[in-house]
C-alpha cells in the first residue's frame, strides 16, 4: 500500500530537534524506487528469473531486499532457500537484470512522477544534487543515462564504488564529499528503511518517499519527515527548510 499525498512532520527523535532551521544545500536521491517506479518490475524480474531454478521468490521475500546491494540480498534469500539457490545466485542475479533490461528497452524507464519538476526547483534555488544507489555503477548508469537524467546530478555513486553499503552511511558520506556539502546540510530521499537508517547514521537529513515500503517503528523515530511522491518534497523545502 502507497502512501498518499502529503508531507507528515515526525514528533519525535533526536533529527528533528537538531535539524530544524539548517540550510539545505545539497539533496541526495536514491535510485530504485525513489526516482525510478521500478521496484515491481524487479519483483518480477527476480521472481522469473529464480523461477527457472525452480526457487518461488514472493514479493514478500523481495521486500525485503529493497535497498540493498547484491551481496545483502544473498543473506536475505538464504534464510528461505537451500545451498542450491546460492550455487545458481549469480545466473539469477543475472536474469533478473536482463529481465528488467529487455522490460526498459521496450517500454523506457518508468519515472516517479514529479522527479523533472524537484529537479528544475533544486536546481533553481542553485542546490546540488547526487545520487546514491546500492545498484553497481554498471547498471545504475545504464538506468540513470536511459532516463536521460545523468547531467542532472553534481555527483552519481554506486554500490560497488564504496566498501560498506546501506544500511552503513559510506555512500551519502562519499556523496557529500563529493559535493563539497556538510552532511549536516544534505537532505536525503529515499523509499527504504536501510537508506533512511544509512542516512541518519551520516548525520544527514533523512526523508521518507515510501513504495513498497512502509516505515516501520524502528525507522519513524529516525525521519525528518514523510512524503507520499516527489512534488510533496518541494513543499517541504518550500515551507520548512529553505524559507
Amino acid at each position: 500500500m502507497r502512501v498518499e499525498s502529503g508531507v507528515w512532520r515526525v514528533d519525535s527523535g533526536e533529527v528533528n530537534r537538531n535539524m530544524d532551521n539548517c540550510k539545505v544545500e545539497a539533496v541526495i536521491f536514491d535510485m530504485d524506487g525513489l526516482m525510478f517506479d521500478t521496484e515491481s518490475i524487479a519483483v518480477d524480474a527476480w521472481a522469473y528469473s529464480a523461477g527457472r531454478f525452480g526457487y518461488n521468490l514472493t514479493p514478500e521475500m523481495l521486500i525485503e531486499t529493497i535497498g540493498l546491494n547484491m551481496e545483502k540480498s544473498l543473506k536475505v534469500f538464504e534464510k528461505y532457500f537451500d545451498y542450491g539457490f546460492t550455487a545458481n545466485y549469480d545466473e539469477i542475479v543475472a536474469g533478473a537484470l536482463k529481465y528488467q533490461k529487455d522490460h526498459i528497452i521496450k517500454n523506457g524507464i518508468p519515472l516517479k512522477k514529479g522527479l523533472f519538476e524537484l529537479l528544475d526547483f533544486l536546481k533553481a534555488n542553485n542546490i546540488k544534487t547526487a545520487v546514491a544507489t546500492s545498484t553497481d555503477q554498471k547498471e545504475a548508469l545504464y538506468f540513470i543515462e536511459r532516463a536521460g537524467i545523468k547531467d542532472r546530478f553534481d555527483s552519481i555513486i554506486c554500490g560497488d564504488m564504496i566498501a560498506n553499503s546501506k544500511p552503513a552511511p559510506d555512500i551519502f558520506l562519499k556523496a557529500a564529499a563529493e559535493m563539497r556539502v556538510s552532511p549536516y546540510r544534505c537532505m536525503v530521499l529515499e523509499d527504504s528503511p536501510g537508506g533512511i537508517s544509512g542516512a541518519y547514521k551520516a548525520g544527514m537529513i533523512p526523508v521518507m518517499v515510501p513504495d513498497l515500503k512502509q516505515p516501520d517503528e524502528k525507522i519513524k523515530p529516525l525521519l525528518y519527515a514523510q512524503c507520499g511522491s516527489l512534488p510533496d518534497v518541494i513543499d517541504l523545502l518550500i515551507t520548512i527548510l529553505l524559507y
